[in-house]
């Protein structure tokens, strides 16, 4: 049994979209490969991300996963790469390219409550650690953080400066989905009224890769009226609440 069963239904009714149908998802068409269709997917997958973070009024209502939680524990590396004692440092490496949003943490290893680091542009953060910029000062208690080099780096760096169960709250990243019988592989997860829009998105991938400009212009003003009603939910949502004010 595939370890991929959504994935594989969204292949399979792509080939239908696409004119080239299989009997299963992880079979291959005449036209189109399975590996090809899998690409229209993905590509079609990130398209429908961004679309919805701008249109949608409530994202995670589609993506329950987009946004995560990532706890870096106690730093213990400085900015420099040196390896110091748990809590003494001040950076973490993502392992993943996460969008952080919050930096909270524990400035000593007994304090109960938390606290919530404020974020500097990168180009603020050189100045901010050299003391050259009025506006932005870090210490103890106003620290900072920014993002450089995949790296998450807090200000103040060591001295007194201490950070015990650092935790992130980021917007997720979303990998490619792959067709495999892997234990490790990730089935798609996306509500069954979006599946629709999914397949459309991806068959126009596959229409103007084959150069067909009239089934492309058809599934784009199909798109376009699907993105619209989701569009208007969000305008309707937008007067409510100033209603509510």
């Amino acid at each position: 049994m595939a370890n991929t069963p959504i994935l594989e239904k969204l292949s399979k009714d792509l080939s239908f979209k696409i004119f080239d149908p299989v009997s299963f998802g992880n079979y291959d068409g005449r036209i189109y490969t399975k590996e090809l269709r899998l690409s229209y997917i993905n590509r079609a997958y990130g398209k429908l991300v961004r679309t919805l973070e701008i249109i949608h009024p409530n994202i995670t209502k589609v993506f329950k996963n987009y946004y995560t939680i990532v706890n870096a524990g106690n730093l213990n590396k400085f900015s420099s790469g040196i390896t110091t004692t748990e809590g003494k440092g001040n950076t973490y490496e993502l392992t993943n390219p996460y969008d952080v949003y919050d930096v909270y943490y524990y400035p000593t290893s007994s304090k109960t409550t938390m606290e919530r680091a404020d974020y500097i542009d990168p180009d603020n953060f050189l100045p901010t650690k050299l003391g050259l910029n009025d506006l932005y000062k870090a210490t103890d208690d106003n620290r900072k953080w920014s993002m450089i080099d995949n790296k998450v780096i807090l200000l103040p760096e060591g001295g007194t400066s201490e950070y015990y169960s650092v935790t992130l709250f980021c917007r997720n990243y979303f990998p490619e989905f792959d067709q495999n019988d892997s234990e490790s592989s990730v089935d798609i997860s996306i509500p069954n009224d979006y599946k629709d829009i999914l397949i459309t998105m991806a068959a126009i991938e596959a229409m103007s890769d084959k150069g067909q400009q009239n089934k492309y212009q058809l599934y784009t003003q199909t798109l376009n009226t699907q993105l619209q009603l989701i569009a208007q939910s969000k305008s309707n949502a937008s007067i409510e609440e100033k209603g509510q004010k």
